[in-house]
């Protein structure tokens, strides 16, 4: 079962805006642009205890989160942001936790939880799941294919590479030939034996 999360990124970015603009009135409300997950979490780690942990960040780590435009990046307090962000994480995982629940599906769980994309990445996040979600987790790894570019190895493209691959197998299963583009990706996952 997926569960597609209303609280992601996006929802993560705006917090941070809103929390930046109120903290420090001279800065004008502006998004954050392109920052990344790594760049607002992969600096420190949540901790292990699935506790309160952002005070375990040191207070003068700083992490620079680009602006919009031609404005200057900032700096911002790894603390700060790890305020925002692990109360959000758990605000996620208690709505995963419930959604599985309502759908009967939690108890079916017991082998654990796979998560993919790249917020999945986060130091720490994992240990949340497991602490919210009272389940072991772990993270969503693509399965290497023939001719893959490297980059496409990591979490944040596991599960559409897995539905590319899927779809693969499905049209290769009812002897469907493409020309194009899907006829490009089906090449590249013949050399795999998908």
């Amino acid at each position: 079962m997926d569960f597609d999360a209303p609280a992601g990124t996006r929802t993560v970015k705006r917090t941070i805006t809103m929390a930046v603009t109120i903290d420090s009135p001279a800065l004008t409300p502006e998004p954050l642009g392109d920052v990344t997950r790594a760049e607002l979490g992969g600096r420190w780690d949540f901790g292990r205890s699935g506790g309160p942990s952002a005070t375990l960040i040191p207070e003068g780590n700083e992490v620079e989160v680009p602006s919009v435009g031609d404005r200057p990046s900032r700096l911002l307090s790894q603390r700060f942001v790890a305020e925002i962000l692990e109360p959000r994480a758990c605000e996620l995982f208690e709505m995963m936790r419930e959604n599985l629940r309502h759908h009967g599906m939690l108890e079916r769980c017991v082998g654990g939880i796979v998560l993919s994309g790249g917020a999945s990445r986060l130091p720490g996040i994992l240990d949340i799941a497991e602490s919210v979600l009272r389940r072991p987790v772990r993270l969503a790894w693509p399965v290497p294919m023939a001719k893959m570019p490297s980059v496409l190895a990591e979490p944040e493209f596991a599960t559409v590479l897995g539905m590319v691959s899927y779809g693969h197998r499905a049209r290769t299963a009812r002897g469907m030939q493409d020309d194009g583009w899907s006829g490009r990706l089906k090449a590249l996952f013949a050399d795999k034996g998908a």
